[in-house]
């Protein structure tokens, strides 16, 4: 009986284990180097929002987890609870926008921004809520 015991937990073990192990390695893996990845895409804004607006299943198969471009005029700088500079791009969508949350070290670049300025922010596209969003962004500058 005690053999039958052992033999059962093994299993637990070894799946914890695993399981441990793959989210250590997950979370400790290296993110993409947006800097150096080159864009998939090159797009206006307006052109991105108006995409996602009118067929949201075929923007994400074109925009979900790719690095992009987007060219457009600045509507708001601001800053996060996590204290991240976000950079939102006017669509002329109505309510909704482009947001694009900075990498940690745009600092000096936000302090040059300026409302109504045109610019082009690359990133990671995440997808539309209200809003579409970018992430690990950077400004390559002034369009």
């Amino acid at each position: 009986m005690k053999k039958l015991i052992k033999k059962y937990w093994i299993i637990p073990v070894l799946l914890t284990i695993t399981l441990i192990g793959f989210s250590t390695y997950m979370y400790n893996k290296p993110r993409k180097n947006i800097i150096d990845a080159g864009a998939k895409y090159k797009v206006s804004s307006k052109k991105l929002f108006a995409d996602f607006e009118s067929n949201e299943n075929q923007a994400n198969k074109r925009y979900l987890n790719q690095v992009i471009e987007v060219a457009g005029s600045v509507k708001e700088v601001s800053k996060n609870q996590q204290g991240d500079f976000i950079v939102v791009l006017d669509s002329d969508g109505g309510f909704g926008t482009v947001r694009g949350t900075l990498i940690k070290n745009q600092k000096l670049e936000i302090d040059k921004i300026k409302e109504g300025e045109a610019i082009t922010l690359k990133g990671i596209c995440t997808g539309m809520l209200l809003d579409i969003i970018l992430v690990d962004c950077y400004v390559i500058g002034e369009t």
